[in-house]
């Protein structure tokens, strides 16, 4: 089923499938970057910290992988805001400010590239009765990058089901479209809501099987708006604002 924009749309149709393209290929090299390449432990509370020492090049790597995933969700967030602009755009601009707001997760992103990668080097280069302190620096410098990826998921969970809502509407979206974000947006929700209430996050498997899965919805969409984008349509009649 293809999705045809109007012409004053298909700008935002191209960002956003050339944001949801950045999306899945930067989230599933990441991906295979931290378990395959660096090996990373989850069960191991210093195990990033050893891998940034041990493979300096391949960390920054994927750190700069991670930064691009976010500016990926955020470059979604702003693709649909334009889409919908003008059938609701009350909701549309909320989408919007949710969308730049995926610059404080993409920050985790640049701190795990300049610390992370500097106190890892350190580490790496220590003496035995020096790694103690530096364990403990990494240890709050990682809750600060957590925090920025908790806040970009209180944003974007909330942002997917906007989606969700603004597409449901659109005979043209593909239904896929909506029931994912639906899936994803309720996830990420209940992931903060889980810290929130007891202090820890949604186990590790469900949260790399929900990451697959958006790195594959997003290649999908990005074929779905990108030969929606080269075709454009005429405008429907908008939708009540909202």
């Amino acid at each position: 089923m293809s999705f045809n924009v109007a012409l004053g749309e298909a700008a935002w149709g191209k960002l956003l499938a050339w944001s949801a393209l950045l999306l899945g290929l930067a989230g599933l090299a990441l991906i295979a970057m931290f378990l395959v390449v660096l090996g990373l432990d989850p069960s191991d509370l210093y195990a990033e910290l050893v891998v940034a020492g041990r493979n300096p090049a391949a960390y920054r790597l994927g750190a700069f992988l991670d930064m691009l995933v976010w500016v990926g969700i955020g470059g979604v967030l702003l693709g649909f805001a334009g889409t919908f602009a003008a059938r609701a755009p009350i909701r549309a601009l909320l989408l919007a400010v949710l969308g730049t707001g995926q610059a404080i997760g993409a920050l985790g992103g640049v701190l795990r590239l300049g610390a992370i990668s500097e106190l890892g080097a350190r580490y790496a280069a220590a003496a035995p009765d020096q790694r103690a302190a530096l364990e403990q620096t990494y240890l709050t410098l990682a809750q600060i990058v957590s925090s920025h990826y908790g806040a970009g998921n209180w944003l974007y969970g909330p942002g997917y089901l906007l989606i969700a809502s603004l597409a449901w509407s659109q005979a043209r979206v593909p239904r896929w479209v909506t029931v994912w974000f639906v899936l994803m947006g309720l996830y990420s929700v209940a992931n903060q809501l889980s810290f929130v209430a007891v202090g820890a996050l949604l186990p590790g498997l469900l949260f790399l099987v929900f990451m697959l899965g958006q790195d594959l919805a997003a290649l999908a969409l990005a074929i779905t708006f990108w030969r929606g984008a080269a075709a454009p349509s005429a405008r429907v009649a908008p939708a009540p604002v909202a």
